[in-house]
């Protein structure tokens, strides 16, 4: 892009080459180290570009090898002023565009915000806009070091920052401190309180791995929903082999029932589809900050909108204040029609396998799927079983046992005891 500008404000021409030897045209313009651009063939020669200053070096290499050109066309600033150099307002005009473009550059025009996930470009660029930083600011107004203080003492998840200005455009480079998923208080609380382990389902125990309390059940025991499977209680035994206390702590074990989950799921029976008329309108709306213009853009009914979106520049950061947005749109109308049998087993076993993910993430395991399909007027219903390993995860607190005061082991009262004499 800057290239082009640069060919334009120097000038150059579109040319046809002919003569006795091109080949050797172009061989001595090589050797000079003349640039020539778009070399195509032609009828009687060639057709190619060449800057102003270098077309007035070619008339050595034309003579030495027999050639001549023909100017097709004229390009660039020189031409122009060439030719409206009799009108006042044209060179009257192209100052005011020169000043205006000058004047725009002395604003910003664009915010660019990366590296962020916490927060969103948009409530960043809202926080700098109230600051006084953003669209429309001054840029000798805008202190890079203030606004990277600005945003780490506003978000407390942001460890850095980076600001800059290039050419229009505001760029802000931030870093965000990374979450811990656990917290270690949080996971201290949890192994000071005695828990017990339950199951939610009831079924036959398929494995049990204790690594921490007391297992109540064995493996191919069948418990009911609700029922604990590990006690935080750990008994301590004396010399006699009598329990004499407990110890608590806050289960840990891989306790597996094997069960059955009903399965049931409905949907239409019908799909909507978008019929496409194939009739198309443009329109232009006209994007300044906040505020939207319609150019030649009005939305109707039952019809797909799509809109593109194109910011304006002049070379790589130069914006320009506003966005321009081209929008199509197609006239299309919904229609219902149903679902053939092949769309029928594919949807029921897209929502099946979707169902049996959500419960994976749940510490299931899905070891069996048995489902019949039924179709009615309206709906599809989807019935069956899921055969199952299920891991029991659920804690409650362990209801500590208080012995008794004044009693032994096994409950006999101690505390009028006679003596032998």
């Amino acid at each position: 892009m800057v290239l082009k500008v640069m060919k334009f404000f120097r000038g150059y021409l579109f040319v046809r080459l002919t003569g006795y030897s091109p080949e050797r045209f172009f061989n001595l313009c090589g050797n000079a180290d003349i640039v020539l651009w778009k070399i195509e063939p032609a009828e009687d020669g060639y057709t190619f570009f060449v800057s102003l200053p270098a077309f007035r070096k070619l008339k050595p290499m034309l003579r030495k090898s027999g050639t001549r050109v023909t100017i097709l066309k004229r390009v660039g600033v020189p031409f122009l002023l060439y030719r409206y150099r009799h009108h006042r307002f044209f060179f009257v005009g192209l100052g005011s565009l020169f000043a205006i473009l000058f004047l725009m550059t002395q604003f910003i025009w664009a915010v660019e915000i990366s590296g962020n996930s916490s927060y969103s470009g948009q409530v960043l660029r809202d926080f700098l806009a109230e600051s006084g930083i953003g669209y429309g600011s001054w840029k000798r107004s805008i202190d890079c070091e203030k606004t990277e203080t600005l945003l780490r003492r506003e978000f407390d998840d942001i460890t850095w920052v980076s600001a800059r200005i290039s050419g229009t455009r505001l760029y802000v480079d931030i870093q965000e401190r990374l979450k811990e998923q656990n917290s270690p208080e949080s996971a201290d609380e949890a192994g000071d309180m005695a828990t017990d382990l339950v199951t939610d389902v009831g079924g036959a125990v398929e494995s049990i791995v204790v690594r921490k309390g007391t297992p109540l059940v064995m493996q191919g025991d069948l418990v009911e929903p609700g029922t604990i499977v590990v006690s935080g209680s750990l008994p301590l035994e004396n010399d006699s082999g009598e329990i004499s206390g407990y110890e608590y702590c806050s289960s840990d074990a891989d306790v597996w029932i094997r069960t059955t989950l009903d399965y049931k799921d409905v949907f239409s029976k019908r799909k909507n589809v978008l019929q496409k008329s194939g009739k198309k309108r443009y329109g232009i709306s006209l994007v300044l900050g906040r505020y939207q213009m319609h150019l030649f853009d009005t939305v109707k009914k039952n019809t797909l909108c799509t809109g593109e979106y194109y910011d304006p520049r002049i070379g790589r950061d130069f914006y320009l204040p506003f966005q321009l947005i081209v929008r199509t749109q197609e006239d299309c109308k919904w229609q219902e029609i149903p679902y053939t049998r092949e769309e029928i087993r594919r949807i029921a076993q897209q929502r099946l396998e979707g169902y049996c993910k959500n419960l994976e993430k749940n510490a299931i395991q899905i070891q069996e799927k048995s489902v019949i399909i039924k179709a009615s007027v309206t709906e599809i219903s989807v019935e069956g079983t899921l055969e199952a390993l299920v891991k029991a995860s659920r804690r409650t607190e362990t209801e500590k046992i208080k012995k008794q005061e004044g009693t032994g082991t096994y409950g006999i009262d101690t505390t009028n005891v006679g003596h032998s004499d």
